[in-house]
Formats: structure tokens, sequence, C-alpha cells
């Protein structure tokens, strides 16, 4: 599965999707001037998909990282001082 599948497969916060809804764009895609400026910034080409996370947690990184690695399932263990939540386990 692609990277941008994973991260986006994790993006379930109850406010994503009710301020994407109040601002009709619920898919939070950023707008084509704002890519524009980003990639002159950055000079990173942001032609295709693009979007925005709102309260994206670490622990949906770092499992979609190591799913995306090619680990077919992925046990994560958070509250270390860093990550908060609860023990689960992912695998696509």
């Amino acid at each position: 599965m692609a990277l941008i599948d994973l991260l986006d497969s994790f993006n379930r916060k109850e406010r994503y999707f009710l301020v994407g809804e109040a601002l009709g764009n619920p898919h939070f895609e950023l707008g084509a001037a704002f890519r524009e400026r980003l990639s002159r910034a950055l000079a990173i080409d942001f032609a295709g998909r693009t979007w925005a996370a709102m309260d994206y947690h670490l622990d949906w990184i770092q499992t979609a990282l190591l799913l995306h690695s090619g680990l077919d399932e992925v046990e994560v263990h958070e509250n270390r001082g860093f990550v908060t939540g609860t023990r689960r386990r992912m695998s696509i």
C-alpha cells in the first residue's frame, strides 16, 4: 500500500471531518495557491494528491511507516513518555 494511503487511513479525528465539512473542503485538500507557494519555498513539486491532517498522532506516523516498510503486521507500543495512547496491533 502507498505511504500516502496508509497515512490517510489513520486520519480519523472527528475535528478533521467537522472542520473539513464546515469549510466545504471535506478532504482538507491544499489549495492551488498554497501548493504553489509551498513548492517555491521548499523547492519541491507538490503535484498530485495533497492534504493536511489535524491532530495527527506520532504513533500513527510510526505505524504507517512500519507497515509501508514491508511488514504485514505491526504491534505499536505507546506511552513511552512522548507517544500516548493504547497498545494495539495493526495490519494491512
